[in-house]
């Protein structure tokens, strides 16, 4: 039988495979071995937010054995707790633009039900979205950093609406608020209609992305002017 040089490659790499599986390796290297406990004592850190002065890391860790808030003082690298909690998983998000305020969530007893919290520089904590059966996530601060946006789906458990929380001079043209701490003022700022999820928020409150989706193949986004919600640009086409 005569074989073609472009087979030669092909036979030889299962060839030199088999060979090298067979001989002895003498340089062989003995591989530690590792209990569970081992793995399961390590530390994991997530998350980072800066401090308005750039002196400080907000970060979670969970080297007490439940996820807490800390800081990290970045001048001599010592690590500070800012929360305790010894049953409920703690999640930093972010300090605050300028002052020593922190945003965190947090849920209850593992429901997936996270509330936003401000954890005040005396230790002092507010809950910025109270209620019983209700899911809140932070999206992010406005582009004047005297406010910042939030998702909660307590209007109506399936779909998130848009809440604008103030903590800092109200513009004048601002829609109703309600007061939901000390300091802390919110408005509605945009109802969603129902089979969509509201996937972002411009910095300046007055646009919104919306996601539909179609199918786990086929989905949709959406641009909405937050003062004519109804009138919904479909900006991917296809």
């Amino acid at each position: 039988m005569r074989i073609r040089p472009a087979l030669v490659p092909a036979l030889l790499v299962p060839l030199t495979l088999a060979v090298a599986c067979q001989a002895p390796n003498a340089g062989a290297r003995t591989v530690p071995r590792h209990d569970a406990e081992t793995f399961f004592a390590t530390t994991a850190f997530t998350g980072a937010s800066f401090s308005h002065d750039g002196k400080e890391l907000l970060v979670t860790g969970d080297q007490s054995g439940v996820f807490n808030a800390y800081t990290l003082i970045l001048e001599h690298g010592m690590l500070v707790p800012l929360t305790e909690s010894t049953t409920n998983a703690v999640f930093s998000l972010s300090w605050f633009p300028d002052d020593r305020r922190i945003l965190y969530t947090s849920d209850q007893g593992g429901n997936e039900l996270n509330h936003l919290y401000v954890r005040e520089p005396d230790g002092t904590v507010h809950d910025l979205t109270p209620g019983e059966g209700l899911k809140a996530m932070f999206l992010g601060w406005s582009a004047d950093e005297r406010s910042f946006f939030a998702l909660t789906n307590e209007r109506d458990p399936q779909f998130f609406d848009l809440y604008r929380y103030h903590f800092g001079p109200r513009p004048v043209e601002a829609a109703a608020t309600e007061e939901v701490a000390p300091g802390f003022e919110r408005e509605l700022l945009f109802r969603n209609p129902g089979g969509f999820d509201l996937s972002g928020v411009s910095r300046d409150g007055r646009w919104v992305a919306l996601t539909k989706t179609n199918t786990n193949a086929d989905s949709d986004v959406f641009l909405a002017a937050v003062e004519r919600p109804e009138e919904r640009r479909h900006v991917t086409p296809h």
